[in-house]
């Protein structure tokens, strides 16, 4: 039941948790291949996850935050997650916005990657396409219990190669949902209705 849990959880991050009424790191190497962003995204969660009680969540938000920062896109994340708004919107309002998104998920992590069952991330392979970028295929294996497949989308940038959006079971975008989820929001409360929530949330993962 314990490996069932944490899959659970490592679920719902990946997805962003993005359930709300998802500080600048050094830039990847432009050389750095999609699958070892990935791996090194990864490799800092199980890390996290190992030291978790010791570190607590202060300890795990600041483990977390350059990692994460890295290895997303969560200007270009949150952009498409707006939609068609982002254009009306001021640019303080966008990077007050990005930069509440970034805390989020920086939150969302450190508050459930925060115990160790004998986890391991395996990648599988990686796929091209032709518009979007590359997907990077993995997989959670548990100690008991069938492995998750996770599939991290990624497109290039002028500091290399960044995740831009995540898929469970090869079907369930992470984008998708924090785009159905940002609409409603941001027109029943507005721009800085969503930031609030968003805050909010991230305040709350705190005393998880």
């Amino acid at each position: 039941m314990a490996q069932i849990g944490v899959a659970l959880r490592c679920f719902r991050v990946l997805l962003g948790i993005f359930t709300i009424v998802g500080c600048s790191g050094a830039s990847a190497a432009p050389n750095i291949a999609p699958s070892d962003v990935v791996a090194q995204l990864q490799a800092a969660l199980l890390d996290t996850m190992k030291r978790g009680e010791v570190l607590e969540f202060n300890g795990r938000y600041r483990a977390l935050l350059p990692t994460i920062d890295d290895s997303f896109d969560l200007p270009q994340m949150t952009r498409v997650a707006v939609g068609s708004r982002w254009d009306q919107i001021m640019a303080a309002q966008r990077a007050e916005l990005t930069q509440a998104s970034l805390q989020f998920s920086v939150s969302s992590y450190a508050s459930q990657f925060k115990d160790y069952g004998g986890e391991r991330f395996e990648i599988v392979g990686e796929n091209m396409t032709r518009a979007l970028g590359v997907v990077v295929q993995t997989k959670l294996v548990l100690k008991d219990g069938d492995p998750v497949r996770l599939g991290y989308l990624l497109h290039r940038t002028p500091n290399g190669w960044k995740i831009v959006d995540v898929y469970f079971d090869d079907t369930i975008s992470e984008l998708a949902r924090r785009r159905a989820e940002f609409g409603p929001m941001i027109q029943a409360q507005g721009v800085n209705g969503l930031i609030a929530a968003m805050k909010k949330k991230s305040d709350e993962l705190v005393r998880d």
